[in-house]
């Protein structure tokens, strides 16, 4: 049996748990390794020797060479499996009766208790193998085996209401995650307002902080509740490329940067039209011809979208030369109730967003009083 630091290879069983041996004159107990090394053991050469504090205290292992009382699965989770074994106090009459193992906490592990060696009186060696029943009492060493069986783990795993936990978790979803709602940037110029919108989530607690950077400056901070959405309103004052950065963080100090959005705000100037017709919240007679009378500045494309119950239409109208303009077109067969009309310009950088105008009028019976 060598004492020697290095090389360590697969041990082999080596004495009954009653033998002790000595190390530089300090005694130890040698630890079964069918059973587990007790939690606070020191691994010297190719031996597990195990300190044990005090026989009336738990004891707890995962069968790694250093103590440990959790497993970090990182983002490989599902069909992931360990042991985990605690040692009962060893002591007559008996406290801290095992039972059946439990787990606490998010996500779920599947459970079940192998069949153990177990030590029936203190001092002599593990009985052989058998099914271990459905209590155990002090001086066993419970083993429990578990299987991941979903995504998201961060579980407890109890063997009895005194003994030492274990924890198991993992996937790379705790903490607070979320993602852009403002996916699709429109063509922005100075002078232009864009909405910048996201979602925010958090595993472990019900809120978490935010901290919004546009070209490096923090413009917006806050805190939002769990599955909310928040959003901050970003006014075009220079041109240029400018990355918004979106970083999540929570009382657990855990931290998530969403990727980049990139804005492109060109040196252009702001495209403006208005509705001479319809009038604005005018109510036309139902069968009746309405016009919609527009004037936009120099553009390439103008787009009117005609907006009624959540159904859109669109009309398109090109200038062969871009140029200030007035335009009408004629909206027949409109049905009673609210009409809502957009016009958006569009030039060599593309359609300009928020739109030029709007104009909302109804549609009413033939005896309701009208405005036009």
């Amino acid at each position: 049996m060598s004492s020697r630091i290095g090389n360590i290879t697969s041990p082999k069983l080596i004495a009954p748990t009653s033998q002790t041996v000595s190390f530089a004159g300090i005694s130890a107990d040698i630890v079964f390794l069918a059973s587990f090394t007790d939690y606070g053991a020191v691994v010297l050469g190719s031996c597990f020797i195990s300190y044990r504090h005090s026989d009336l205290e738990w004891a707890i292992s995962d069968n790694s060479l250093f103590p440990s009382t959790e497993r970090n699965l990182y983002g490989r989770v599902y069909s992931r499996s360990g042991s985990v074994f605690v040692r009962a106090p060893r002591v007559n009459p008996p406290y801290g009766v095992v039972g059946d193992p439990t787990q606490s906490g998010v996500g779920s592990v599947s459970l079940s208790r192998p069949t153990s060696r177990r030590t029936l009186f203190p001092g002599l060696a593990p009985s052989s193998a058998s099914v271990t029943p459905i209590l155990e009492t002090s001086g066993a060493d419970i083993g429990t085996n578990w299987t991941t069986i979903t995504g998201i783990v961060d579980v407890t795993v109890k063997s009895s209401t005194n003994s030492p936990g274990y924890r198991i978790y993992g996937s790379g979803l705790y903490g607070p995650t979320g993602y852009w709602v403002t996916k699709t940037l429109p063509v922005l110029r100075i002078g232009s307002n864009l909405v910048l919108q996201w979602s925010a989530n958090d595993y472990e607690l019900s809120e978490c902080d935010y901290s919004l950077s546009i070209g490096g400056t923090v413009v917006a901070t806050g805190t939002m509740a769990d599955n909310t959405t928040a959003s901050y309103q970003y006014a075009c004052t220079a041109a240029g490329i400018f990355d918004a950065t979106l970083t999540l963080s929570d009382a657990n100090g855990i931290m998530e940067v969403l990727p980049l959005l990139t804005m492109t705000v060109y040196d252009a100037p702001l495209l403006t039209g208005s509705f001479q017709l319809p009038i604005v919240n005018g109510r036309y007679r139902v069968g009746r011809t309405v016009v919609a009378r527009f004037t936009y500045d120099a553009c390439n494309l103008w787009t009117v979208r005609h907006i009624f119950n959540g159904t859109e239409v669109v009309g398109v109208g090109s200038l062969t030369t871009p140029n200030e303009a007035t335009t009408e077109i004629s909206l027949n067969g409109l049905a009673l109730g609210d009409h809502f009309l957009t016009l958006a310009l569009s030039d060599v950088y593309g359609e300009q967003v928020p739109e030029a105008a709007s104009v909302l009028f109804q549609v009413v019976e033939n005896d309701q009083i009208i405005s036009s």
